[in-house]
């Protein structure tokens, strides 16, 4: 029998009874489906969880989307290792800011699954907010401004690859291998109308002025930093078992710095579906 109870400070839940086994139901895997979708993230620990129970349950959310330049396991080609220690490891060490997966594409990933693998002993921790909190928590006047303002998210896996990044890049210098597209900082849900802020560090702006954009991104910034309490929040520090089940749309996740030289390995899978 599946239960939940909620987590810390207002977002997600904690699921109990969910093995993961290949072997479960129709009727299981729907069940957690609508959890997720009721609360946007689900949290459980699970030992033995294999790839094929994460393709398994991923499947059952949307399709299991690898997008860009990277290398990937011939027999395992919709596995992805958040890593500092594996050779097809991605995005390995370092602090990461808040963010929603694959703006830069006309369809963000819509959901996103985490499995702990292997943790530094010193912590590492991945933080989650909700993205119509974030929105609530903006005083009128902000939420004017952000109302108005499209960014532009570009991911140029060539030159990143190559270590020639720059922030702030051109669409027009950009490598063939780049994708980018313009979303709005308030998104709105289709079904419900709730309105979410996408909060993603940009290349670029429309609706203001690039300089002025990038002054009031940073300010913004400091502003949902200075009333977190108002916002409903996960600060998840990780434990080999740990899975961790989002929706990318409503919820940014970010990581904070951790010893890089302790392994860290966890199990990713990229889920596009349906948007609800």
């Amino acid at each position: 029998m599946i239960t939940t109870e909620p987590l810390s400070a207002g977002l997600g839940v904690r699921v109990s009874g969910f093995t993961g086994n290949s072997t479960l139901d129709h009727g299981a895997l729907r069940e957690f489906n609508e959890i997720l979708h009721q609360h946007d993230l689900v949290l459980c620990s699970i030992d033995g969880f294999t790839e094929e129970d994460q393709r398994r349950l991923a499947q059952s959310i949307g399709e299991i989307t690898i997008r860009g330049s990277y290398d990937v396991d011939p027999l395992q080609p919709d596995t992805q290792y958040v890593s500092n220690t594996r050779g097809d490891g991605i995005l390995g060490t370092g602090r990461l800011a808040f963010h929603h997966d694959h703006l830069f594409y006309e369809r963000p990933l819509t959901a996103l699954m985490l499995y702990a693998i292997e943790i530094p002993t010193s912590g590492s921790v991945t933080c989650f907010r909700s993205a119509a909190d974030c929105y609530t928590a903006l005083t009128p006047a902000l939420r004017e401004r952000v109302d108005a303002i499209e960014l532009l998210h570009l991911y140029d896996y060539a030159k990143i690859n190559a270590g020639l990044y720059k922030p702030f890049a051109d669409p027009a210098t950009a490598s063939a291998d780049a994708v980018f597209d313009y979303k709005p900082l308030a998104w709105r849900r289709p079904v419900s109308g709730e309105t979410m802020l996408w909060l993603s560090p940009p290349e670029g702006f429309r609706g203001v002025e690039h300089d002025e954009g990038i002054a009031f991104f940073n300010d913004l910034c400091g502003y949902l930093d200075a009333h977190a309490d108002e916002i409903g929040h996960l600060d998840h520090s990780w434990t080999p078992g740990d899975l961790v089940v989002w929706n990318n749309l409503t919820v940014a996740h970010a990581r904070r710095p951790f010893d890089k030289s302790q392994p860290r390995t966890l199990r990713r899978t990229p889920i596009v579906g349906e948007v609800r």
